[in-house]
């Protein structure tokens, strides 16, 4: 019995156990699904060559947003509660992370921070720039030390569009000063400014460029164009140390921020100090990546560099742009065609050949015909020629349907009958419709008499007399005109005589206008014509007949055909 207790118990706990894992895994499965794995989770599958960025480093972030180099960035939202439309921490976007694997790995750095954390200033990264949450993913592209931008909606949604928005603008550039502001909007920054006399297309500085992402590249273009002046040294009539004076007036020059230098206010916008440093050595790709590099490296101090405003820059001429040579097309002659001798009926051969017969030659162009040529775009002579058709198509539907070509209206007022209808039906129709309204004199309005019926007066051979008295007479007296005073009939009298002039006017705009319209026509009548010359001219001196073999077979002929002293020129 104490055995079988033992038993019992041990069997009661593995359920109780059995049950709590059940219970566990539940919750387990409920909060994954719910919530997902853990952020370390996410955390650990983060590529390596996408940085995880802390925003509480201000002198790292820094340089991510403003240093210059090209950075691709996804934001995040670490907030603690539901809702958010950012995704949750390490939670990377498949389209973003395929950009980075195509074209833009190696041009591009990649990382993702948290843009709804609270900075130093009570911002967010969000509110700082104006980013829209909504976006997603929320994307932000940094480079050239420009202010960060972020990526449009409709450029996120696949790894193409976010190449497309990025790679053009992550390409190094190099930029050209062509005045003062410029100068002073690229080298009066936070970045360090390299100023080089090499031209814009140069390779040594698209080399240097690529190299450096953080120095901002400025060619001045030749000495020629535009002149650089430091204000020191001979410049100014000052005699310097050989030390200071190497400063100045090299090709090529490195400008940084000088740490130390207050910085530019409202009332003084002008940008501070910089830190000068010169280079006289080679304009080859190692000699100047070498200096570039000493520049960045050395300390900001006056062994190494000299402090100097930056440059006034006046531009002495501006380099003319050559005109590109525009190529012009050979023009396609076209092939005169071969005219076939016809055939004599004496030398046809008595069995019959079946042939094509030669196509119609069409008609020249006669002087004034309008509707034979075409005129701004429009073939009169089709139009014409389709409407005759037209008409002939309504004649003949006509032939076969009397009704055909009429309106509803008159259909409606002359309506046919729906029954055949007898000889006797319709001499009463016909009777019925032989009505005559006549003016009754004396009878005060109008009546409606038959015709057999009309009296009226008639002569010996039954013409109807004619009351000539009555035609002569007139409805109207002349005292029943309206008695106008003479500054009322002088006034009609004036507007009759402006709408007269009016009138006279725009006849003679019309006129003018008809007379410019013919013009044209007959200029292009004559162009046509004198093209249709040319042809035939080309046509007879390619089958080399001219008008001087013409004269000379005439001539020969006179010569031979005379007979008895009278010729063709008697």
């Amino acid at each position: 019995m104490p055995k079988k207790s033992k038993e019992s118990s041990i069997g009661c706990c593995t359920y109780f156990l059995s049950a709590i894992v059940v219970a566990l895994a539940s919750v387990v499965g409920r909060y994954a699904y719910k919530q997902g794995m853990p952020a370390f989770y996410h955390k650990a599958k983060v590529p390596e060559h996408i940085e995880i960025l802390d925003v509480d480093d201000s002198t790292r972030l820094k340089h991510v947003l403003f240093s210059g180099e090209p950075w691709l960035l996804q934001c995040y939202s670490g907030l603690p509660y539901d809702g958010q439309h950012l995704p949750k921490p390490f939670r990377l976007d498949p389209s973003f992370v395929e950009s980075l694997d195509g074209s833009l790995r190696g041009l591009v750095k990649a990382g993702t921070l948290d843009c709804e954390k609270m900075l130093g200033s009570n911002k967010t990264l969000i509110t700082k720039f104006g980013f829209v949450r909504r976006t997603q993913p929320l994307l932000i592209y940094a480079g050239g030390g420009d202010r960060p931008k972020q990526i449009p909606a409709a450029s996120t949604g696949s790894a193409y569009g976010i190449t497309a928005f990025v790679k053009p603008k992550a390409e190094p550039r190099v930029k050209t000063a062509s005045n003062q502001k410029t100068l002073e909007t690229l080298c009066g920054g936070r970045r360090p400014c390299l100023l080089s006399r090499l031209e814009k297309d140069s390779s040594v500085l698209e080399s240097i460029a690529r190299k450096f992402r953080t120095v901002e590249v400025v060619a001045l273009g030749a000495e020629s164009v535009s002149k650089i002046e430091w204000g020191r040294g001979a410049e100014v009539g000052e005699t310097l140390e050989p030390e200071e004076e190497a400063f100045f007036g090299k090709r090529t020059s490195m400008l940084r921020l000088d740490p130390e230098a207050p910085k530019p206010t409202r009332k003084n916008p002008k940008p501070a100090p910089r830190l000068l440093r010169a280079f006289d050595g080679a304009e080859d790709t190692p000699s100047l990546s070498k200096f570039v590099e000493e520049a960045l490296a050395a300390a900001p101090d006056e062994s190494y560099f000299l402090k100097s405003p930056i440059p006034a820059l006046t531009v002495t001429a501006k380099p003319k742009k050559e005109k590109k040579e525009k190529k012009e097309k050979p023009k396609k002659e076209k092939a005169s065609k071969e005219k076939k001798p016809k055939k004599s009926k004496e030398t046809a051969p008595a069995a019959k050949v079946s042939a094509k017969p030669a196509a119609a030659k069409p008609a020249a162009a006669k002087k004034g015909d309008v509707m034979g040529k075409k005129m701004g775009g429009i073939d009169w002579a089709a139009i014409d020629k389709q409407a005759k058709i037209d008409a002939k198509k309504q004649k003949k539907a006509m032939a076969n349907d009397p009704d055909a070509g009429k309106s509803k209206i008159f259909m409606a007022l002359n309506q046919k009958s729906l029954w055949k209808e007898t000889k006797a039906e319709k001499e009463a129709k016909a009777d019925d419709d032989n009505i005559m309204v006549v003016d009754v004199r004396g009878g005060g309005g109008m009546g409606a008499f038959a015709v057999e019926d009309a009296q009226v007066e008639r002569d010996d051979a039954g013409n109807i007399v004619v009351d000539e008295t009555y035609e002569s007479e007139s409805d109207v007296e002349d005292g029943d005109l309206a008695d106008f005073d003479p500054d009322t009939m002088d006034e009609l009298t004036r507007k009759r005589m402006e709408r007269a002039r009016e009138a006279e006017d725009r006849r003679k705009v019309l006129r003018k206008q008809s007379i410019e319209l013919k013009q044209r026509e007959q200029k292009e009548l004559d162009k046509q014509l004198a093209t249709i010359a040319k042809q035939k001219a080309a046509e007879n001196k390619k089958e080399g007949i001219t008008d001087k073999d013409v004269k000379a077979t005439q001539k020969r002929l006179e010569e031979e055909l005379t007979f008895e002293g009278f010729g063709f020129g008697d």
